[in-house]
């Protein structure tokens, strides 16, 4: 700050007044400063700044269990639509769907002194987390919660969204269905499979016409387990995933087994994609807004940041079922 103040020409607190308050400086001193501040290349410290006024850090966590799947880096956008704007910083942590790693990863985040966390765990346990909630930083969970905590989060109806995504592909005169689902000891899983089952209990399918594998949310998991469905079931089929990834091994395998969409397999997706319009034919898909998602997360924990008392809050999502081309039709609705 010296050396800006002796290249502009002026005292070191215009230079401060510019930095923190420039509109008690005439605009003259501001573009001054400006200038010297670009040619000497000077950023003045956030941190020393923040440590300085006494204020706590203004950065928040935010951690996922796969930072390669595009369903949360959208749910990143959607936080930093909220926090970038009011100058909180993001520091980001993927655990690699590793427990130990995720917890190295919230420790990090504990010693930069993060304000709170957004997280999608990895564990749907209590345990894991009990030397968190002991640390008594503001927590919101996106996606699903483990069971016992009482952390703050938002989620979309899970077993509804598959209900509905079933439901059409009944409506379209389907009978024969399949699942690639996903671990389940998380509760996204369960709620995706009970929907999809409580769809066809109602319509009175029977189990000989219904076939499950279980996933692990990647894409060669959902390979295997597509593979091993095809070769129980019989076709014509109405096949749905249970999330992006678990999408792109299913597709694969239909593309190297010559299958046909939807001749052969109906498909819905769940999770939109940039893709899934442009593919031929266009995917169906279940659309659970992650953008929307990330804004209501950070929203919820500034909430919690700045009353700490409040009751907590789980916020519940409607997903948006998105038709396309890659249902058919093989009859005439019911």
């Amino acid at each position: 700050m010296h050396e800006v103040a002796s290249a502009a020409g002026v005292s070191i607190a215009t230079v401060s007044r510019v930095l923190n308050n420039p509109e008690s400086v005439s605009a003259d001193l501001v573009e001054r400063v400006e200038s010297a501040m670009h040619a000497l290349e000077y950023r003045p410290s956030r941190t020393a700044r923040v440590l300085r006024s006494g204020q706590s850090l203004q950065r928040i966590g935010f951690l996922v269990s796969n930072i390669q799947n595009s369903f949360f880096t959208d749910v990143l956008k959607g936080v930093e639509q909220k926090l970038i704007p009011q100058e909180i910083a993001i520091v980001v942590g993927n655990s690699n769907d590793d427990l130990r790693y995720e917890e190295i990863n919230i420790e990090l985040m504990l010693q930069e002194q993060v304000g709170g966390i957004i997280a999608q765990f990895i564990s749907s346990q209590r345990r894991e987390y009990v030397w968190l909630t002991q640390r008594k930083v503001p927590v919101v969970c996106f996606d699903h919660v483990p069971a016992g905590l009482e952390f703050d989060c938002v989620m979309v109806d899970n077993r509804a969204a598959m209900y509905k995504a079933t439901a059409h592909l009944l409506a379209l005169g389907h009978r024969a269905f399949g699942l690639i689902g996903g671990p389940l000891h998380y509760t996204t899983a369960r709620e995706r499979q009970a929907g999809f089952l409580q769809a066809l209990h109602d319509a009175g399918i029977g189990e000989d016409s219904i076939w499950i594998e279980e996933g692990d949310w990647h894409i060669q998991g959902a390979y295997a387990a597509t593979m091993r469905l095809l070769e129980r079931a019989r076709l014509p089929l109405a096949l749905l995933s249970v999330n992006n990834e678990t999408t792109i091994g299913l597709l694969k395998v239909l593309q190297e087994k010559n299958l046909r969409i939807p001749e052969d397999v109906a498909l819905v997706a769940y999770d939109e994609m940039p893709w899934a319009s442009a593919y031929s034919p266009p995917l169906t898909v279940v659309n659970q807004h992650p953008l929307y998602q990330g804004n209501v997360a950070a929203e919820l924990l500034l909430s919690r940041m700045n009353d700490p008392e409040r009751p907590v809050q789980q916020v519940i999502l409607e997903s948006q079922l998105i038709v396309r081309g890659s249902c058919g039709s093989v009859g005439a609705a019911p």
